[in-house]
């Protein structure tokens, strides 16, 4: 989830960039030190088993990848995330697309950590509802549907679409919501309207304890006046 949010590549196409950079950097010094120093270690490898008919080493950078085909690790990296980014966002594509560390900061800070994990669920698309939950054939979980039977129960879906609960009227198309979603004003009532619809079970304890501490700050509010 952390790579969607700030826009940066899985760790693995990270780790991957680098050991062919390492791979390539070594194939064009093996005529010089590298080849060498290879050599030195294979005959006192071979000296010390003391027998010939052992299995002849293998020079590792004769291995080393051709995948790159003549671009830079970097291009190849960046080529691999963006085909990644399309593979996973096709049919569940992230609510409000990649924005700035410093908004999304700002936006983190003003809820509670039950509201910044639903919004953080919500813009990914790895919440508790139907599509998600059928995608990775979670147990008791028989169809993506949702009860309205209108469209498959994803957030966009909820917001935008669903005829069993009123949606929230500001929002009438999906440019709309990705708007909203990160927009520090707008995103808290979006996250409280989920929350608040009944349909993430896992969330009803933290909807209960904000009815509670909004039931007891309207009471304080009435006492002091």
């Amino acid at each position: 989830m952390l790579e969607e949010l700030t826009d940066c590549p899985p760790i693995n196409l990270v780790l991957a960039k680098q050991a062919a950079r390492f791979e390539v950097r070594a194939s064009e010094e093996k005529t010089g030190t590298w080849k060498g120093a290879w050599e030195r270690i294979k005959s006192l490898v071979q000296s010390a088993r003391g027998r010939k008919r052992r299995r002849a080493l293998t020079d590792p950078m004769s291995q080393a990848t051709d995948a790159l085909d003549g671009k830079s690790s970097k291009t190849r990296c960046e080529e691999a995330w963006q085909a990644l980014k399309a593979t996973e966002s096709q049919g569940n594509r992230r609510l409000g697309g990649a924005v700035k560390w410093k908004t999304q900061k700002s936006i983190w800070a003003s809820m509670t950590k039950a509201q910044s994990s639903l919004f953080t669920q919500m813009r990914t698309g790895h919440i508790g509802l139907r599509a998600y939950l059928f995608s990775r054939r979670v147990p008791g979980t028989l169809t993506p549907w949702c009860n309205c039977g209108m469209g498959r129960e994803t957030v966009a879906h909820l917001l935008l679409d669903c005829t069993a609960s009123d949606r929230p009227p500001d929002l009438r198309s999906r440019r709309d919501l990705d708007e909203a979603i990160i927009d520090p004003d707008r995103c808290r009532d979006l996250v409280a309207w989920v929350m608040d619809s009944g349909r993430l079970s896992e969330y009803a304890l933290a909807r209960n304890l904000g009815a509670n501490r909004t039931a007891a700050n309207n009471d304080d509010s009435d006492e002091s006046h």
